[in-house]
């Protein structure tokens, strides 16, 4: 995956099971987050994929995330807003 802005869209992670996207409310916690490695793995029909994490955000219904390459200046102004 080369976008500049990769997302992995996470739904219902408020559940009572603990699968699939759950284990990032974790990062809630600060001092989970400090101690974590802050890595994720994604697993594609193409290869499996290892990123380290930067932000993870809720963003409101309807706000602008999808754009895999936006320009450098509103690159720039989305690291911003969630940094």
């Amino acid at each position: 995956l080369t976008d500049k802005n990769t997302v992995v869209y996470g739904h219902m992670i408020n559940m009572v099971r603990e699968d699939m996207f759950a284990p990032i409310l974790n990062f809630k916690d600060q001092e989970y987050a400090d101690k974590s490695t802050k890595m994720i793995s994604l697993v594609t029909e193409r290869g499996i994929y290892h990123y380290r994490i930067f932000s993870i955000i809720r963003l409101p219904e309807g706000a602008d995330y999808r754009t895999a390459n936006p320009d450098q200046k509103k690159f720039l102004k989305f690291l911003k807003m969630i940094h």
